[in-house]
């Protein structure tokens, strides 16, 4: 029976290093970041691509305890591994809403993150802007290596339903949309809370 009662015990404190703290902070917060985004696509024929290249990333919303949503942004200029030299990188730009979790106890950040602006492109003088546009689903995990420093693993589902050149845009049909249209974003960021 004593057994049984430090079993108790122990469970009871480890659960409240868990449980977030009753007494609730509001607040506004800002996270820029700097990264590589890896972008792998697959074709509706089964041919395959990658890219990579520079991204930025900002985060800035409102947080409560430990919640926080709001806003979240990237820009990424995109290298395909097949280009050429003076081949002119794509142009990433995603904008979406944001909710995350970071844990009381353990310097940890989940992330969910939906894009409603989902637009990759490239631009080949003398002609106009071409490319695909969609939305996307992005989850990520933050890790703070010190207070205002964190490194973040985010995996980014896009989906491109339309084609465009320059101020035209043309519906892709569901038959020759891509199989998949996937990123993976490193990032080191500062999270900055007001």
């Amino acid at each position: 029976m004593k057994r049984l009662s430090i079993l108790s015990v122990a469970a009871t404190v480890a659960a409240l290093a868990l449980i977030p703290s009753t007494q609730a902070k509001a607040g506004f917060m800002v996270e820029p970041g700097v990264g590589w985004n890896f972008f792998n696509s697959e074709s509706s024929s089964g041919a395959k691509s990658s890219a990579n290249g520079f991204g930025a990333d900002l985060r800035a919303g409102f947080t409560f305890s430990h919640f926080a949503i709001g806003a979240s942004g990237n820009f990424s200029l995109l290298t395909s591994s097949s280009a050429t030299a003076g081949t002119p990188a794509s142009q990433w730009l995603n904008i979406g809403a944001f909710a995350q979790f970071t844990f009381p106890a353990f310097p940890l950040t989940l992330r969910a993150v939906y894009n409603f602006v989902d637009d990759l492109g490239v631009t080949v003088p003398p002609l106009p802007k071409a490319g695909a546009k969609g939305y996307g689903i992005r989850f990520g995990l933050g890790y703070k290596i010190v207070p205002k420093l964190a490194l973040n693993v985010d995996y980014v589902i896009n989906k491109f339903t339309d084609g465009y050149l320059g101020s035209t845009t043309t519906p892709i049909p569901s038959a020759s949309q891509d199989k998949s249209d996937n990123d993976l974003l490193i990032t080191l960021s500062v999270p900055l809370g007001m």
